[in-house]
């Protein structure tokens, strides 16, 4: 979601307008707007125009209009509807006649409230600066002067923009040049790093490979350590030949020491989920399924054969009431004994999850039913896997 536009009063009151660029969006929109708002969206209304003979036309007008709201409704699809009376002054469009705007992502809306709770204000801010709820700070060091910065909230990571330092080539034998290339690199890094932190980081992980990073650990330390913003942080060092910054982090979660000290991340969980599905697609079918419908038939007839199930966060809002419904009644029936991990699209597993349906589901045994058709088709898609 982007922030276009927030105004505050002291008493509490403002306008606040944002465009929503994804479904998600949709939703937090929906538990922010309450009856007795003003909201002000695009919308098209038929226009009826009585001649001077009796006669009458018909259009429909693209404009913009204010209502006062009574009711909120999200399917959970890719719209929203608001409805209430109209209270702008608009030619042809009588006062006080009932409308609804329906809003799709990347429409602009404008809401505005007698009285903005923090905790409205709080989502609303969380939505449109994922920043907000990251507590640690993530920076690859590459050997080529490249620095991969990045933030991690539990969803996902938030990329930086990354630091591109110069080294001198032809430096091989000439160790001095090459240390002193090395310390300018560290302290770009740093000095990027530094503007980037934000108050509720809490631990920095350093990630390369050992001939960059030993050298940049003690470049830190003595210089770096004790000096705001970075004194007081934990500091985690990973070796690593990686080159992408996520799989880092998923790589480091497998060695206990550092996975305590970060904790549990639920898109480094989800990864793992979908890299031990895809390849049990491969060796072992009956091992990994996907779609609402399997994953349902799993839940209805062998719920304690599953040990996790990894969903888009649309899927608990989605379009079919009777569906979300059901989904709810068993993540709160069976979460003690299924690990149930919510995902959100934009994370990279979120994006991959989305070619399976939006859910997976991993048994602790093999589990073999009969598939429809439909998906013994998207089945031979996927064998390539």
């Amino acid at each position: 979601m982007r922030l276009l536009k927030k105004t505050l009063e002291p008493d509490g009151s403002g306008i606040i307008e944002v465009c929503p660029t994804e479904e998600d969006d949709l939703y937090v929109l929906s538990e922010v707007i309450r009856p007795g708002d003003r909201v002000r969206g695009k919308t098209t209304r038929k226009i009826i125009k009585t001649r001077a003979d009796g006669s009458s036309t018909t259009a429909r007008r693209s404009l913009r209009l204010t209502i006062a709201v009574e009711t909120v409704t999200y399917d959970g699809g890719c719209s929203l509807s608001i409805s209430g009376r109209v209270v702008s002054e608009v030619e042809d469009i009588p006062k006080n006649s009932a409308h609804t705007i329906w809003l799709q992502p990347h429409g602009s809306i404008s809401i505005s409230k007698g009285h903005w709770e923090g905790q409205q204000l709080t989502v609303i801010d969380e939505a449109c600066d994922p920043r907000t709820r990251c507590d640690m700070a993530a920076t690859l060091l590459l050997r080529d002067g490249t620095a991969k910065l990045g933030l991690l909230n539990p969803d996902s990571v938030v990329p930086l923009k990354n630091v591109h330092y110069g080294m001198p080539k032809k430096t091989r034998y000439n160790t001095d040049k090459m240390a002193k290339s090395l310390t300018d690199f560290f302290r770009q890094t740093c000095a990027t790093l530094e503007r980037a932190l934000i108050e509720k980081i809490r631990v920095l992980l350093f990630c390369g490979q050992d001939e960059v990073l030993t050298p940049f650990k003690l470049l830190y330390q003595s210089e770096m350590a004790q000096r705001p913003p970075f004194k007081g942080l934990a500091t985690v060092y990973i070796p690593t030949t990686q080159t992408v910054l996520h799989k880092v982090i998923m790589d480091a979660m497998t060695i206990p020491s550092i996975a305590e000290q970060i904790g549990a991340c639920r898109w480094v969980l989800a990864s793992r989920a979908l890299e031990e599905f895809r390849r049990f697609f491969v060796t072992n079918e009956g091992l990994a399924h996907y779609t609402s419908t399997d994953v349902l038939h799993l839940l209805n007839e062998s719920p304690f054969a599953i040990r996790t199930i990894v969903y888009l966060t649309s899927l608990v809002h989605g379009q079919d009431v009777g569906l979300r419904r059901t989904f709810e009644e068993h993540i709160k029936k069976y979460s003690d004994t299924i690990d149930f991990i919510e995902v959100r699209p934009q994370s990279v597993p979120g994006q991959l999850l989305q070619t399976y349906g939006g859910i997976i589901a991993l048994t602790k045994y093999p589990v073999e039913y009969e598939r429809c058709a439909a998906q013994n088709t998207d089945d031979s898609e996927l064998s390539s896997f």
